[in-house]
């Protein structure tokens, strides 16, 4: 069974940069929060993490690795 979007979504604010998991809301801004992406609760510190966090930063043409 799989689960809504919403729950395995990362939302952050734009005021704070706050993270929230499945929350659209800043309780402490009292703001609506950006859409970051889909994640979860890191395995670590329980702190939500994007998926896109995890995945290496794309370089330009011509970079060497």
């Amino acid at each position: 069974m799989t689960r809504p979007r919403k729950e395995i979504t990362i939302y952050q604010c734009d005021e704070c940069e706050q993270r929230y998991l499945a929350e659209q809301w800043c309780h402490d801004c009292n703001r609506p929060c950006t859409r970051i992406g889909p994640g979860g609760a890191c395995p670590s510190c329980d702190e939500p993490i994007a998926v896109e966090d995890l995945l290496p930063t794309p370089q330009g043409p011509g970079h060497i690795n």
